[in-house]
């Protein structure tokens, strides 16, 4: 029989996970997975898994800090916000490091899926994690059906014709405030720059009662403008983005992303 874990427990195993990370903790973090584990291009046996986290780090002793988190009790899945820091400083005295949102799935309390994706370049970061506070009003959308009827609006390119159906006023990218304007003309920007733009959800998580949704999206399209820096060569290109919103009053309000452009990049340059 299976046995499901609540959003705390959730979350704890998940900030175990962070502490067996952060400490170098091979050996104990083994009893939290199962003997295999789901990735996007296969499974691995539990301790390949260890050793492919293992090797991630570089030997480095970062620290990993949570953020922000969506916890999908329905589907066992936490999808989090990480903050790396390697403590190496900038020319204002701030740490460098890089943002992190990870899927893990749970089974009968151990990890059995795991998705990762980091941006490629340091950036500074703040010392605490900024905490968004979820919607305290009671949605009463399907936000799973809403998600897809969001995307499904970006890859029609009609965003622009209705954009209070979905956008507040003020959107917070990645800390950064945008105005629906702004944000609208990036993503028109993107469909010129990028023919057959596309969109597709491969993995998502919601939390209906605080309006966060969490999602794995795979992006492809045939870049004929500069897109991200880089200039087309005539291939299509195809990579991945996870991204976090935060819905209030029927309206995404608040979005953190990041971007395999590392992935992008080199499709392009290849």
């Amino acid at each position: 029989m299976t046995s499901n874990l609540s959003r705390e427990e959730i979350v704890a195993l998940f900030k175990t996970f962070l502490d067996y990370r952060n400490a170098a903790n091979w050996d104990d973090i083994h009893e939290h997975i199962q003997p295999t584990v789901e990735l996007e291009n296969g499974l691995l046996q539990r301790d390949a898994f260890i050793a492919q986290l293992h090797s991630a780090s570089d030997g480095r002793r970062q620290q990993s800090k949570l953020g922000n988190y969506v916890v999908d009790v329905d589907s066992q899945v936490i999808a989090a916000e990480v903050l790396n820091s390697d403590n190496d400083e900038n020319a204002t005295g701030k740490n460098l490091g890089y943002r992190e949102i990870t899927f893990i799935w749970f089974a009968d309390g151990l990890v059995s899926k795991f998705k990762s994706l980091r941006d490629g370049h340091a950036q500074p970061l703040e010392s605490t994690p900024t905490q968004i506070t979820p919607s305290q009003t009671l949605l009463s959308l399907d936000l799973r059906t809403y998600y897809h009827d969001y995307i499904a609006t970006i890859n029609a390119g009609t965003i622009g014709q209705n954009p209070e159906k979905f956008l507040s006023p003020t959107i917070i990218h990645n800390n950064r405030a945008i105005e629906t304007p702004g944000f609208v003309g990036w993503m028109n920007g993107a469909h010129k720059a990028v023919q057959s733009l596309h969109y597709e959800i491969k993995h998502l998580a919601v939390d209906g009662q605080s309006g966060q949704v969490a999602a794995s999206v795979e992006v492809s399209g045939l870049p004929v403008e500069n897109w991200f820096g880089v200039e087309p060569n005539g291939k299509r290109v195809r990579f991945q983005e996870h991204a976090m919103y935060w819905v209030d009053k029927e309206q995404i309000n608040k979005i953190i992303t990041v971007l395999d452009l590392d992935s992008f990049r080199k499709q392009l340059q290849g």
